[in-house]
């Protein structure tokens, strides 16, 4: 099972260092596995579910999506992913977003056509 850091500390005292608490836990009776510390996302990446797929006028290896954030208009990202599917929700990096590697992501024409942010893969984030 994976459980969030906040959580496990609402029942242990907070200020056990994050090193220490598979330790804690076992002294408790409690077996846990790995812990491993992830950082935050990037604050400007939300979930998006894609509503519409059409094939780029320009570019035959790319598709424009049109994404639900669930708040306000579609937006409409340029994509290059093979495997994208309607319905389905993916990580979408809206614009000033920081990736990790430093990229900043802005909206831009992509062969012709505007992009309002970017859809990540897993590796990306």
């Amino acid at each position: 099972m994976i459980v969030s850091e906040k959580w496990i500390r609402s029942f242990l005292d907070s200020k056990i260092e994050f090193a220490k608490l598979a330790e804690s836990l076992t002294a408790l009776g409690i077996e846990s596995g790995p812990i491993e510390n992830f950082s935050a996302l990037p604050a400007g990446l939300v979930a998006a579910r894609i509503e519409k797929i059409v094939d780029h006028p320009n570019k035959s290896d790319l598709k424009i999506c049109s994404l639900n954030t669930g708040s306000g208009p579609l937006i409409d990202v340029v994509c290059g992913a093979p495997n994208i599917k309607i319905n389905s929700i993916y990580a979408l990096a809206k614009e000033e977003t920081k990736l990790d590697d430093e990229r900043v992501i802005r909206n831009k024409l992509v062969h012709g056509v505007k992009s309002h942010g970017m859809l990540c893969s897993e590796s990306e984030l």
